[in-house]
């Protein structure tokens, strides 16, 4: 007799994953610099999910909606080549209802607009990119 048990079903996750990943060859002391990918994996735990990339403030990739982005079933994947040093930022929002677009006004206007129309948003420290 085989005495076949049920699997449970997996639940998505909340996850946030970052990483510098340095371009060939470059051999340095740790500091992100032009050049390097950045690669993010956020999991999609909720109904609406969004990865935005800000540089020094300003909108730089928004997931989905943009080619970079990777969707799956309970992931959002996103490689982006730094190209401009500057300050970057990864902001995960979420929510039961669709978020607002951003609207041109950089990550504080954007954040607020995410934050009043019920959206949690999780703000990552800066990357400093250095030329």
């Amino acid at each position: 007799a085989v005495l076949l048990w049920p699997r449970p079903a997996v639940a998505p996750s909340d996850h946030v994953a970052i990483e510098v990943v340095p371009r060939a060859g470059a051999t340095r002391r740790g500091d992100t610099v032009v050049g390097d990918d950045l690669r993010i994996a956020v999991g999609r735990a909720h109904a609406h999910v969004e990865v935005r990339v800000y540089r020094d403030a300003t909108l730089v990739v928004r997931c989905p909606g943009a080619d970079l982005c990777q969707l799956a079933a309970r992931e959002i994947r996103l490689e982006l080549r730094l190209a401009e040093p500057g300050r970057y930022r990864v902001v995960k929002l979420t929510s039961a209802a669709p978020i607002p677009a951003p609207d041109g006004g950089g990550l504080d206007a954007d954040v607020l607009a995410a934050r009043s129309a019920g959206a949690a948003i999780d703000l990552r420290d800066p990357i400093m990119v250095s030329p």
